[in-house]
This record gives C-alpha cells, sequence and structure tokens, in this order.
C-alpha cells in the first residue's frame, strides 16, 4: 500500500528459518535475539532521522 500511493517505508527482516527442519537455531530461540536486533535497527533509524 505504501508503494502504490507514494509513501516512504521500510522493511526490516529479522526472523527467516527452513521450514524443513535443517535450521541451524530454533525459531523460538532465536525470537527474542531477532526482537531485540530490529529494535536496535529502529531507535538507530529514528535517531539519524532526527
Amino acid at each position: 500500500a505504501c508503494y502504490l500511493n507514494n509513501i516512504p517505508f521500510v522493511v526490516i527482516r529479522a526472523m527467516s528459518d527452513k521450514a524443513d527442519g535443517t535450521a541451524h537455531v530454533n525459531f523460538n530461540d532465536f525470537f527474542n535475539e531477532a526482537a531485540k536486533n530490529s529494535t536496535e535497527i529502529v531507535l538507530d533509524m529514528l535517531t539519524y532521522m532526527k
């Protein structure tokens, strides 16, 4: 919707796993780390945009 309406946006992909069970890290174990990393990225972006 943002793209179609010429509204600037960013997508942060923090979670990724393999559905076939060959992932090196368990999704549930990685969830908190991904949330922390995403938060840091967004806060850094907001600081930069001030």
